[in-house]
């Protein structure tokens, strides 16, 4: 397939959202260099496939017609129901308010409500700050889910493969995604 970004086109969306990425991993306790790790891998990987089912599901009309109501989007890949699950673990644990996710006080949001997964889905693909925010939120989850702590000061180089394995899916066991990630997660963090 046709991919969307070069790597050198990737390296520099990194570094144009450095102001971005640095805010959130102060703001959640993830290391920049996971953060920026997760981001390179699934920022090189769009294509124009991705951009195509992007397209389905952004219209009514099309998502019922080919029945895809939700698809990895934004530069953190992440899906609806994806966010919200990890919005929702990100509110129970009072890591963040909706608020400060630009999101309706009287609102909440479940994963399993369609009109909720579209609501949160359009915001993702729509605005790159919370595309990364919950892309952070989930790698936060899914640490918490994986690891069982997420304090990632701590992780082992295993521990830190179960958490990338985590974020592409949803296993509990290491990946070649998982693998993969962790060494441009060491690169980064020797940069």
């Amino acid at each position: 397939m046709i991919k969307l970004y070069s790597l050198k086109k990737t390296e520099n969306i990194i570094k144009e959202m450095e102001p971005a990425i640095h805010k959130a991993s102060e703001d959640y306790h993830v290391p920049e260099a996971f953060i920026k790790a997760i981001l390179y891998r699934e920022i090189k990987d769009i294509d124009l496939l991705d951009a195509g089912v992007d397209m389905i599901v952004k219209s009514r009309f099309l998502s019922r017609l080919f029945h895809r109501h939700d698809s990895s989007t934004g530069y953190g890949q992440i899906y609806g129901f994806v966010a919200v699950n990890a919005l929702n673990f990100a509110l129970e644990n009072q890591l963040v308010t909706k608020a400060q996710l630009g999101l309706p006080e009287d609102r909440t949001f479940s994963s399993k409500d369609p009109e909720d997964v579209r609501f949160i889905w359009l915001k993702l693909h729509k605005d790159r700050e919370f595309n990364l925010k919950l892309s952070v939120l989930n790698m936060v989850s899914g640490a918490s889910e994986t690891v069982g702590r997420t304090d990632f000061s701590t992780f082992s180089a295993e521990e830190y493969k179960l958490a990338f394995s985590r974020y592409n899916a949803n296993v509990k066991k290491i990946t070649a995604y998982g693998e993969e990630v962790y060494g441009y997660y060491m690169i980064y963090k020797e940069a």
